[in-house]
């Protein structure tokens, strides 16, 4: 492959080997980039039969077609940049890939809610959605559920966030999308769960279906 391009792999499940897939173009513009020791990294999340790939700039989309093996690239507007975010993320629900932010464009603010940009993957058109999830945020069969830390912002904490004041309790909330907002679900019966772990014990969380 040329310099700079990026490989591409998947796992194959049955055989447990890898397998090689077609390499991202490097007219799709992103390739991986060393400053001193850190290499910049790059946003992903699945949606359906589509992978969508971009950089922590929200420059634009490199999408993988998982079927017919072919990329092709979806711009990013502007509002969907967030220019005052370090790393946004991307989370996939309901055919939409939302591009979040999870810091208040007030400095220092804590919390989610951010209202945040949306790309349509049925339309191909970007949506305005009101609210926002945390970081640590996966599907479940009924409701999205999210980490929430209780003493700081719900993303990854920077090196002057840890320690005493990143060491909080932290707990699952439970969230519905009603059209194009996301929401406490309000049922009695779906409280906020507190977890007996730290919230800065958290680098990723996921959703496992089981049999």
């Amino acid at each position: 492959p040329a310099q700079n391009s990026i490989l591409f792999w998947s796992w194959d499940a049955n055989s447990q080997e890898w397998v090689e897939l077609p390499s991202m173009p490097q007219s799709m513009g992103l390739s991986y980039r060393v400053y001193g020791d850190n290499l910049d990294s790059l946003i992903t999340v699945a949606a359906e039969g589509e992978i969508f790939i971009c950089d922590r700039y929200l420059s634009h989309f490199c999408v993988f077609d998982v079927l017919s093996e072919t990329w092709r690239r979806v711009d990013i507007p502007l509002a969907a940049r967030y220019l005052d975010q370090y790393s946004p993320s991307l989370f996939y629900h309901r055919g939409l890939v939302h591009v979040l932010r999870h810091r208040s464009p007030i400095p220092r603010r804590l919390g989610y809610g951010n209202d945040h940009m949306a790309y349509d993957t049925i339309s191909e058109v970007w949506v305005s959605i009101n609210g926002g999830l945390p970081r640590h945020t996966a599907r479940g069969p009924k409701y999205v559920l999210g980490v929430v830390n209780h003493n700081g912002p719900d993303d990854y904490l920077m090196q002057l966030e840890k320690g005493e004041r990143g060491a909080s309790s932290c707990s699952v909330h439970f969230y519905v999308r009603r059209d194009n907002s996301f929401g406490h679900d309000v049922a009695a019966w779906k409280k906020p769960i507190n977890l007996p772990i730290r919230y800065d014990a958290f680098d990723q969380v996921a959703s496992v279906a089981m049999p």
